[in-house]
């Protein structure tokens, strides 16, 4: 009877509420004959997005994994559909310790190894069983790493994966950063532990260097993909669209075109997972990787919030290209630039998080990060007239190849659509962070206090003591312990 009240009172709020504040405002949902209030916006996404979520790919992984940290942040209120959905991308991992349809092609792409970051968080997080059969898929993913062809072969140290073995062989894409890394240095620590050092090791050197190859100076910017053989269209910039004439002048670094901006969120993502990863294996905070990792998120930011657009304090499709840019003006095209929401929540979850854990000390991405979130709620948010709720303008995809070569004509040709599974689970985790430093609903402004983490970089005294602290209290803990990566430490 308390919750039928409850959900009245709500209710009548919102009918005495300026709707014009924002777009779409919370209302009620049948669950299990239930209704249900949905207080925050992870959790409407969430149960918006849940019943469509059973393949195995990266998208899809991101969005069970967005559920998932829904779910561990409101156990008591997370919708019983959503709860399932998990539950269900969990079951794709079948008994023998693979998943159907699996093939030496997939075996060769960094796309395919991202939902183990999901498996081995459910394995530790929710399976009460601790069933095996996610361990040994884990594994084989590692495994699978092993094998994974590289760029500057041959150098010391070996240089970034390719994006695809097979069919991307010598190409570094931003996308691909996200997709292998943070499971890697998540996994290997846990299921190597003998190898924790030279696997951390291995994962900041790889971001480091492709920092190197893809960072374009004169913009700030980091470019799409790098192709280290030059022999792509996209990298020699033969076009296959119309293109402008600043997209022409670089053709022998190897890099793509254009600064686009999902993949610089997707760089900007797994340099946050590789700090939380090395948060959770006690990596020092004054070893020189911990140190570089945190050197690099900040660059990034840095550069995101410059461009931050002053107007709709989002992001555009392509960062390194203005609105209405004379420079491409004539190119024959579908669209010009427009604000882009996968990007824009990738960014604004990477400023909200980032500045809540101490990775970013600096106000002023708590303030970029309010002022971002807001805005997607009052302009790229929607009520979809069905108990759920929509993100507009979503890239629905992005790729470089040799039809898709980068230009910017190619970008504003790809299709918009609501609720890409690439900008649902940024949006979701932006959200689950905006929740926690204070956003109210109802006023879709940050209006209530929080309590902020202390900042990441310590001294080497402090360090010294909590490393001494830790130990000491290892050796009162059973050694058959599995390592965890739950509990409060598990920001994502």
């Amino acid at each position: 009877m308390r919750n039928v009240y409850f959900t009245y009172i709500i209710t009548l709020a919102l009918c005495c509420f300026n709707f014009n504040t924002t777009i779409a405002q919370p209302k009620t949902a049948k669950d299990v004959g239930v209704d249900v209030y949905f207080a925050h916006y992870s959790e409407w996404m969430a149960n918006t997005v849940c019943f469509n979520q059973s393949v195995y790919h990266n998208d899809n992984s991101i969005v069970a994994e967005a559920m998932l940290d829904t779910w561990l942040a409101y156990p008591d209120h997370i919708s019983y559909d959503v709860r399932e959905a998990v539950k269900n991308y969990a079951a794709l991992v079948n008994e023998e310790g693979t998943v159907a349809d699996w093939n030496a092609d997939k075996a060769s792409q960094l796309d395919y190894i991202r939902p183990g970051r999901f498996f081995i968080r459910y394995y530790n997080l929710i399976d009460k069983q601790k069933d095996e059969k996610f361990t040994k898929f884990c594994s084989n993913l590692l495994d699978y790493l092993g094998k994974m062809g590289r760029t500057m072969s041959g150098s010391t140290p070996n240089g970034p994966w390719f994006h695809k073995s097979i069919a991307y062989p010598n190409q570094v894409w931003l996308d691909g950063s996200y997709m292998g890394i943070p499971f890697y240095s998540l996994a290997g620590p846990e299921l190597k532990s003998e190898q924790k050092e030279a696997i951390f090791t291995d994962a900041v050197t790889q971001l480091e260097l492709i920092d190197k190859v893809t960072y374009d100076q004169p913009t700030d910017l980091w470019r799409h993909g790098w192709d280290e053989n030059c022999k792509t269209k996209w990298a020699c910039k033969e076009f296959n669209y119309d293109f402008g004439a600043p997209e022409t002048y670089d053709k022998t670094s190897g890099r793509s075109s254009h600064a686009w901006g999902r993949a610089m969120g997707w760089y900007a993502m797994a340099c946050l997972e590789v700090l939380d990863n090395m948060e959770e294996f006690e990596i020092p905070h004054t070893d020189k990787r911990y140190q570089s990792m945190l050197s690099l998120f900040g660059r990034i930011m840095n550069s995101v919030k410059a461009h931050q657009d002053p107007t709709s304090n989002l992001w555009y499709c392509i960062l390194d290209v203005a609105p209405n840019d004379a420079a491409y003006r004539s190119v024959n095209k579908k669209r010009d630039n427009y604000i882009e929401a996968t990007a824009s929540a990738m960014f604004t979850y990477c400023m909200l998080r980032g500045y809540y854990d101490g990775y970013l000390t600096d106000a002023s991405y708590f303030e970029a990060g309010k002022k971002a979130y807001c805005s997607m709620i009052k302009t790229l948010v929607q009520d979809n007239r069905d108990n759920g709720i929509n993100l507009a303008q979503c890239c629905k995809a992005g790729g470089l190849n040799n039809e898709k070569d980068g230009s910017f004509a190619y970008y504003m040709n790809e299709d918009i659509v609501m609720n890409d599974n690439k900008g649902v689970a940024p949006f979701i985790w932006a959200s689950l962070a905006a929740e926690k430093m204070g956003y109210d609903m109802l006023s879709n402004s940050f209006s209530k206090p929080y309590v902020k983490k202390e900042p990441r970089v310590i001294s080497v005294k402090k360090q010294a003591e909590k490393t001494t602290t830790t130990n000491s209290n290892k050796k009162t803990t059973n050694s058959t312990n599995k390592t965890k990566t739950g509990g409060t430490k598990t920001r994502k």
